[in-house]
């Protein structure tokens, strides 16, 4: 019998459907937000207020059969307004720690324990750091794996520097760092450009002595002609044209007096056989002859001892180009991973929720269902940490700072970044300081070490006198590797880099930039 107070519902079944607990999801992950407050809002109104369990989930039902919205702690006023970077993304325009959809759009489901769920996606920093993370690797990485090149991963990371800087001339540090990492992409091409000059005259030396079997022999006793045919004359001009190509033949025959004998270059070359004590210092300086006539052996087809020798201080010289050459582009891809998410973080989103969020980045590595691309071990530099040189970099350029805002970010990369990934490594400190002395004491032919310097110009090289070319030191014994020593180098970079901006030559760099951004230096 029905009372005669009651109306008809027809819409009550439906509504019933929708009376659920909601549960508090990470948008990105879909990992609960557990021990959170939240506000369910209607427009501005407050509608109810809670606290998540632990397992994210509200203890009361709610009612979410209109456009109802759910915020939790802290709040931040709602985006009104998409920021444009460079890639375009979903959360632009979404407000942080705000659900990303109506509890109207999100499906109810029975819960075990719970009964009726709601899961309700909330645009955390998690989410946020998970993008820009994500972003950052796309331009160095495929699939969650770093560009096998390193040179073509260099490429990219000057382009994006270049283009960060021109779209937003406040990130200064940026424009500073197209160039900087312009400079480590002239370092690589110098190394692997070596690495394949030794490489060849390897070959070549192998080659013409394989071809020893291939003369022609003529027998008029008691004479005996030997001519050279078609393809051992070939094999032999080839190995004349490979050792003239590489800069180290005549150091590795001994024809250059720089290492006959001399422990110091040795070790310039050779420090990681010295060390590992594969080669000892003694057998890396006896010199070896000149190939091109080819000492005797037993057999045509044997190497002889001096091209054993020979081939030997050849590897071992590409071992540590090779060395430098991994180390540097290990830096250059750690530094770019570190600050790329930064600067994007902040263009979008702004200096208050950075704040908010900075101590949060660290927490998105070691998630296995969304692992995150570091190509350092956690043990020798942690992921993500919340130095205080990020915050002051920002909070100086949102104060319109930007010289002050440089320094700050250049200390970041150069102690926080390089000197544990890179600096630290004694191996290439060794190498390092090796170059530098025997480039500033002339100890080795020209072409085999480089100068530490630093062009403002999309160039490796300028003209000695150019003003956008900043040197290192031409003590002999200075270290790049001490911090003490290099950051000097590094802030005199940035004073010259202001001081340009602010001259008439400010078109002369800008076109260096644009240059680089559009693919072009490292030449």
């Amino acid at each position: 019998m029905s009372n005669e107070n009651s109306i008809y519902c027809p819409d009550c079944p439906k509504v019933a459907e929708r009376v659920a607990r909601i549960r508090l999801v990470a948008d990105y992950t879909g990992k609960p937000i557990p021990n959170k407050e939240y506000t369910v809002l209607k427009g501005e109104a407050v509608v109810t207020q809670g606290v998540s369990d632990g397992n994210g989930v509200s203890s009361e039902e709610i009612l979410a059969t209109i456009p109802l919205f759910v915020e939790i702690s802290p709040r931040f006023p709602v985006r009104k307004e998409e920021v444009k970077f460079f890639k375009q993304h979903r959360y632009d325009s979404l407000t942080l720690n705000r659900c990303t959809k109506s509890l109207a759009e999100c499906k109810p489901y029975l819960d075990k324990i719970y009964g009726k769920v709601v899961d309700v996606p909330i645009l955390t920093a998690e989410c946020l750091w998970y993008r820009y993370q994500k972003e950052a690797e796309e331009i160095v990485g495929q699939g969650g794996k770093l560009i096998a090149d390193p040179i073509e991963r260099n490429k990219r990371i000057n382009q994006t520097y270049a283009n960060i800087w021109l779209k937003d001339n406040r990130f200064q540090w940026a424009g500073l760092a197209a160039f900087a990492s312009k400079q480590v992409g002239c370092g690589l091409l110098h190394a692997i450009v070596m690495i394949k000059k030794m490489q060849t005259e390897d070959k070549a030396i192998l080659r013409r002595r394989e071809s020893l079997q291939e003369r022609e022999f003529e027998l008029n006793f008691p004479t005996i002609t030997i001519r050279e045919s078609e393809s051992s004359a070939k094999a032999k001009e080839e190995l004349e044209k490979a050792s003239k190509n590489n800069q180290l033949s005549p150091v590795f025959s001994g024809a250059s007096t720089a290492i006959s004998g001399s422990t110091t270059a040795a070790t310039i070359l050779f420090p990681l056989s010295s060390a590992s004590g594969a080669t000892t210092v003694s057998s890396v300086t006896e010199t070896v002859s000149d190939l091109s006539s080819l000492p005797s052996s037993p057999l045509p087809s044997v190497p002889s001892p001096d091209e054993l020798k020979r081939i030997g201080m050849s590897k071992a010289a590409q071992g540590s180009f090779n060395y430098v050459y991994t180390m540097m582009a290990l830096g250059n891809t750690a530094l770019f991973l570190d600050v790329y998410p930064l600067h994007a973080f902040y263009k979008q989103r702004g200096l208050e929720e950075l704040k908010t969020c900075l101590d949060i980045r660290q927490g998105i590595y070691g998630n296995s269902e969304f692992p995150v691309l570091w190509p350092i071990e956690q043990k020798k530099l942690k992921f993500g940490l919340p130095y205080k040189e990020i915050l002051q970099t920002f909070e100086a350029i949102d104060l319109d700072n930007i010289a002050e805002s440089v320094k700050f970010l250049a200390y970041h990369e150069q102690v926080n970044i390089l000197q544990t990934s890179m600096y630290s490594d004694l191996t290439l400190v060794g190498l390092l300081r090796s170059n530098h002395a025997a480039y500033v004491t002339n100890l080795l032919p020209a072409g085999i070490t480089e100068s530490i310097e630093l062009t403002l110009a999309s160039q490796c090289k300028l003209p000695d006198g150019d003003e956008r070319a900043i040197q290192f030191s031409d003590d002999p014994l200075a270290n790049l590797a001490e911090v003490k020593q290099r950051m000097p180098f590094v802030l005199r970079a940035a004073q010259r880099f202001d001081e340009l901006l602010h001259s008439n030559k400010r078109n002369v760099i800008e076109k260096s930039i644009q240059a680089i951004a559009s693919g072009g230096g490292v030449k």
